[in-house]
């Protein structure tokens, strides 16, 4: 479960700030590159419904859009937050 509280998302040990492009986990700041942090904020902004490719592809991908791509962006995700990928419990 997440809580929206304007621009920010909490959720876990997690908390996101959208306007500032910042992830935290239990209060340190976790570095994460500028298109895997697109994808999180569109799948909190969508919490709880599913999100197609195609509006994935036109809100993160406007440039340019490459299949692996699309599977890439989650693992980093994970690595970033030293999980195994798949292993995602939010």
């Amino acid at each position: 479960m997440y809580t929206p509280v304007g621009s920010l998302y909490r959720f876990g040990p997690f908390q996101v700030n959208s306007d500032s492009g910042e992830l935290w986990k239990n209060g340190n700041r976790v570095k994460l590159q500028e298109q895997p942090f697109r994808l999180l904020v569109v799948l909190l902004e969508n919490a709880g419904e599913v999100v197609t490719r195609d509006d994935l592809r036109h809100r993160i991908w406007r440039d340019g859009w490459e299949d692996g791509i699309f599977c890439e962006q989650p693992r980093q995700i994970d690595a970033e937050e030293n999980r195994p990928a798949g292993a995602a419990r939010y």
